[in-house]
């Protein structure tokens, strides 16, 4: 990719409030030519990012703790057990130290920005959130201790 082409990515990424996008990217050991067909379509990643009012890549890089499970998603390995309850216990202090009401749809998201940050966590997606569609009551740790922890403030 030019100066150019690089300079256009850059401004679009600002546009839409989306500078850590592009700090990620820099961060990476893409090659430039193939940043095109890596990147996580703004649309998707906007969505996402109005859940918890930043990225989750932005939340993890203001701790040492998150900074260590980034540290550990960039070599695409599964997070250890401790790694994902810290990750839950990061989103679920980030959530309810700012206020935010997640709804439903809103877990999702999350999930989809769990694996786009952290690849390895894709084969345990279920340990975060299961939909379930309606049949049965969704479950998974996260959006399980964000009922508890929401019923409990209440």
């Amino acid at each position: 990719m030019s100066a150019k082409s690089d300079a256009k990515l850059e401004e679009f990424l600002k546009e839409y409030e989306l500078e850590d996008v592009w700090d990620y990217l820099e961060s990476q050991d893409f090659e430039r030519s193939c940043w095109r067909k890596s990147i996580t379509p703004p649309k998707f990643y906007y969505k996402a990012k109005q859940v918890l009012g930043k990225s989750l890549g932005t939340l993890l890089a203001e701790t040492n703790r998150g900074r260590t499970i980034l540290g550990q998603g960039k070599k695409q390995m599964s997070l250890s057990l401790d790694m994902k309850n810290d990750l839950i216990s990061i989103i679920l202090v980030e959530i309810f130290s700012t206020g935010i009401t997640i709804k439903y749809s809103d877990f999702s998201l999350l999930l989809d920005e769990i694996c786009c940050l952290l690849p390895g966590e894709e084969k345990c997606k279920d340990y975060y959130f299961i939909s379930r569609d309606g049949k049965k009551h969704p479950s998974g740790k996260l959006y399980s201790k964000y009922k508890i922890e929401d019923q409990g403030s209440s």
